[in-house]
Protein backbone atom coordinates (compact mmCIF):
# COMPACT_ATOMS: atom_id res chain seq x y z
CA UNK A 1 0.00 0.00 0.00
CA UNK A 2 2.79 2.42 0.91
CA UNK A 3 4.60 1.57 -2.33
CA UNK A 4 1.44 2.31 -4.33
CA UNK A 5 1.03 5.69 -2.61
CA UNK A 6 4.65 6.61 -3.33
CA UNK A 7 4.30 5.67 -6.99
CA UNK A 8 1.07 7.69 -7.29
CA UNK A 9 2.77 10.67 -5.61
CA UNK A 10 5.79 10.62 -7.91
CA UNK A 11 3.68 10.22 -11.03
CA UNK A 12 1.44 13.08 -9.94
CA UNK A 13 4.21 15.47 -8.92
CA UNK A 14 6.17 14.72 -12.10
CA UNK A 15 3.17 15.53 -14.26
CA UNK A 16 2.39 18.66 -12.26
CA UNK A 17 5.73 20.46 -12.22
CA UNK A 18 7.97 18.23 -14.34
CA UNK A 19 11.05 16.12 -13.52
CA UNK A 20 13.45 18.93 -14.42
CA UNK A 21 11.86 21.31 -11.90
CA UNK A 22 11.93 18.60 -9.22
CA UNK A 23 15.67 18.05 -9.72
CA UNK A 24 16.39 21.79 -9.74
CA UNK A 25 14.36 22.60 -6.61
CA UNK A 26 15.20 19.49 -4.60
CA UNK A 27 13.15 19.20 -1.40
CA UNK A 28 11.53 22.59 -2.09
CA UNK A 29 9.46 21.06 -4.89
CA UNK A 30 6.78 19.88 -2.45
CA UNK A 31 6.16 23.38 -1.10
CA UNK A 32 6.06 24.73 -4.66
CA UNK A 33 3.53 22.13 -5.80
CA UNK A 34 1.34 22.59 -2.71
CA UNK A 35 1.32 26.36 -3.26
CA UNK A 36 0.23 25.83 -6.87
CA UNK A 37 -2.70 23.66 -5.82
CA UNK A 38 -3.83 25.04 -2.46
CA UNK A 39 -2.26 28.48 -2.21
CA UNK A 40 0.10 29.72 0.48
CA UNK A 41 -2.17 28.65 3.37
CA UNK A 42 -2.73 25.17 1.97
CA UNK A 43 0.99 24.73 1.42
CA UNK A 44 1.60 25.29 5.13
CA UNK A 45 -0.95 22.60 6.00
CA UNK A 46 0.70 20.18 3.54
CA UNK A 47 4.09 20.85 5.09
CA UNK A 48 2.58 20.23 8.54
CA UNK A 49 1.55 16.73 7.45
CA UNK A 50 5.05 16.13 6.12
CA UNK A 51 6.48 17.33 9.44
CA UNK A 52 4.24 14.94 11.39
CA UNK A 53 5.26 12.08 9.10
CA UNK A 54 8.94 12.85 9.61
CA UNK A 55 8.45 12.95 13.39
CA UNK A 56 6.94 9.45 13.25
CA UNK A 57 9.98 8.16 11.40
CA UNK A 58 12.29 10.02 13.77
CA UNK A 59 10.61 8.42 16.78
CA UNK A 60 11.28 4.94 15.40
CA UNK A 61 14.89 5.81 14.59
CA UNK A 62 15.49 7.15 18.09
CA UNK A 63 13.98 4.09 19.76
CA UNK A 64 16.12 1.83 17.60
CA UNK A 65 19.25 3.93 18.06
CA UNK A 66 18.95 3.86 21.84
CA UNK A 67 19.08 0.06 21.89
CA UNK A 68 21.63 -0.44 19.11
CA UNK A 69 24.78 0.03 21.27
CA UNK A 70 23.17 -2.24 23.87
CA UNK A 71 22.58 -4.98 21.27
CA UNK A 72 26.13 -4.64 19.94
CA UNK A 73 27.45 -4.75 23.49
CA UNK A 74 25.67 -8.04 24.20
CA UNK A 75 27.58 -9.62 21.31
CA UNK A 76 30.83 -7.88 22.28
CA UNK A 77 30.95 -6.13 18.91
CA UNK A 78 31.71 -2.63 20.17
CA UNK A 79 34.32 -1.05 22.50
CA UNK A 80 33.25 -0.87 26.17
CA UNK A 81 30.77 -3.65 25.44
CA UNK A 82 30.17 -4.60 29.08
CA UNK A 83 29.33 -1.04 30.04
CA UNK A 84 26.99 -0.51 27.10
CA UNK A 85 25.24 -3.85 27.70
CA UNK A 86 24.58 -2.99 31.34
CA UNK A 87 20.97 -2.55 32.44
CA UNK A 88 20.38 0.19 35.00
CA UNK A 89 18.71 -1.41 38.07
CA UNK A 90 16.99 1.89 38.83
CA UNK A 91 15.40 2.45 35.40
CA UNK A 92 15.47 -1.16 34.10
CA UNK A 93 16.91 0.34 30.94
CA UNK A 94 20.34 0.46 29.20
CA UNK A 95 21.14 4.05 30.22
CA UNK A 96 24.77 3.89 29.05
CA UNK A 97 23.60 2.73 25.64
CA UNK A 98 21.17 5.65 25.41
CA UNK A 99 23.87 8.16 26.41
CA UNK A 100 26.27 6.73 23.86
CA UNK A 101 23.57 7.00 21.19
CA UNK A 102 22.97 10.61 22.24
CA UNK A 103 26.65 11.43 21.70
CA UNK A 104 26.59 9.88 18.22
CA UNK A 105 23.41 11.73 17.26
CA UNK A 106 24.80 15.02 18.59
CA UNK A 107 27.97 14.53 16.55
CA UNK A 108 26.07 13.92 13.33
CA UNK A 109 23.74 16.83 14.10
CA UNK A 110 26.73 19.16 14.25
CA UNK A 111 28.20 17.70 11.05
CA UNK A 112 24.81 18.04 9.33
CA UNK A 113 24.52 21.67 10.44
CA UNK A 114 27.85 22.69 8.97
CA UNK A 115 27.39 20.73 5.74
CA UNK A 116 24.04 22.43 5.18
CA UNK A 117 25.16 25.90 6.29
CA UNK A 118 28.15 25.95 3.96
CA UNK A 119 26.56 23.81 1.20
CA UNK A 120 29.33 21.22 1.35
CA UNK A 121 27.04 18.62 -0.27
CA UNK A 122 25.10 20.51 -2.99
CA UNK A 123 21.44 19.43 -3.25
CA UNK A 124 22.03 16.57 -0.79
CA UNK A 125 22.94 15.92 2.82
CA UNK A 126 24.96 13.51 4.94
CA UNK A 127 22.00 11.15 5.32
CA UNK A 128 22.60 10.06 1.72
CA UNK A 129 26.02 8.63 2.60
CA UNK A 130 24.53 5.37 3.86
CA UNK A 131 22.46 4.94 0.68
CA UNK A 132 25.67 4.40 -1.30
CA UNK A 133 26.33 1.07 0.39
CA UNK A 134 23.15 0.02 2.19
CA UNK A 135 21.24 -1.08 -0.89
CA UNK A 136 24.19 -3.18 -2.00
CA UNK A 137 24.34 -4.80 1.44
CA UNK A 138 20.63 -5.59 1.18
CA UNK A 139 21.44 -7.83 -1.78
CA UNK A 140 23.20 -10.21 0.62
CA UNK A 141 20.07 -10.41 2.77
CA UNK A 142 17.87 -11.06 -0.25
CA UNK A 143 20.23 -13.80 -1.41
CA UNK A 144 19.99 -15.41 2.04
CA UNK A 145 16.20 -15.49 1.74
CA UNK A 146 16.56 -17.12 -1.68
CA UNK A 147 19.06 -19.61 -0.23
CA UNK A 148 16.62 -20.55 2.52
CA UNK A 149 13.96 -21.15 -0.12
CA UNK A 150 16.40 -23.26 -2.14
CA UNK A 151 17.07 -25.35 0.98
CA UNK A 152 13.29 -25.78 1.45
CA UNK A 153 13.35 -23.87 4.75
CA UNK A 154 11.03 -21.31 3.15
CA UNK A 155 8.16 -23.10 1.44
CA UNK A 156 6.47 -20.21 -0.35
CA UNK A 157 7.68 -19.52 -3.90
CA UNK A 158 6.41 -15.95 -3.63
CA UNK A 159 8.29 -15.20 -0.40
CA UNK A 160 11.40 -17.24 -1.14
CA UNK A 161 11.92 -16.52 -4.83
CA UNK A 162 9.76 -13.75 -6.28
CA UNK A 163 10.11 -11.31 -3.36
CA UNK A 164 13.96 -11.51 -3.23
CA UNK A 165 14.16 -11.00 -7.01
CA UNK A 166 11.88 -7.96 -6.96
CA UNK A 167 13.64 -6.55 -3.89
CA UNK A 168 17.04 -6.99 -5.56
CA UNK A 169 15.86 -5.19 -8.68
CA UNK A 170 14.53 -2.35 -6.52
CA UNK A 171 17.81 -2.06 -4.63
CA UNK A 172 19.81 -1.88 -7.84
CA UNK A 173 17.49 0.79 -9.24
CA UNK A 174 17.89 2.95 -6.13
CA UNK A 175 21.63 2.37 -6.06
CA UNK A 176 21.92 3.33 -9.73
CA UNK A 177 20.31 6.65 -8.81
CA UNK A 178 23.03 7.20 -6.21
CA UNK A 179 25.64 6.66 -8.91
CA UNK A 180 24.46 9.86 -10.58
CA UNK A 181 25.53 11.91 -7.56
CA UNK A 182 28.88 13.66 -8.23
CA UNK A 183 29.84 12.94 -4.61
CA UNK A 184 29.39 9.19 -5.06
CA UNK A 185 33.13 8.53 -4.70
CA UNK A 186 33.32 10.45 -1.42
CA UNK A 187 30.25 8.68 -0.01
CA UNK A 188 31.64 5.29 -0.97
CA UNK A 189 35.00 6.12 0.62
CA UNK A 190 33.33 7.08 3.91
CA UNK A 191 31.36 3.82 3.89
CA UNK A 192 34.47 1.76 3.15
CA UNK A 193 36.32 3.43 6.04
CA UNK A 194 33.44 2.55 8.38
CA UNK A 195 33.33 -1.05 7.13
CA UNK A 196 37.10 -1.40 7.39
CA UNK A 197 37.17 -0.04 10.92
CA UNK A 198 34.49 -2.49 12.01
CA UNK A 199 36.29 -5.40 10.37
CA UNK A 200 39.64 -4.54 11.98
CA UNK A 201 38.06 -4.12 15.41
CA UNK A 202 36.27 -7.47 15.12
CA UNK A 203 39.40 -9.27 13.93
CA UNK A 204 41.97 -7.87 16.32
CA UNK A 205 39.91 -7.17 19.44
CA UNK A 206 36.89 -9.46 19.41
CA UNK A 207 38.18 -12.70 17.90
CA UNK A 208 41.36 -12.65 20.00
CA UNK A 209 39.50 -12.45 23.30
Amino acid sequence: MILVLYVIYFIGISNLIGPTAIMEMGDAHLDYAATMIFGAGGAKIAMLFVFISVLGTLNGLIMGMIRLPYALGLDNMIPKAKSLAKISPRFNFPVNSALFALIIVAFWLIVHYFTQKFSLFPNSDISEIAIVASYLLYLGLYYKVFDLWRKKQIKSVFRGLICPILASIGSLIIFSGGLQNPLFGLYLLICLIAFGSGYLYHRFFVLKK
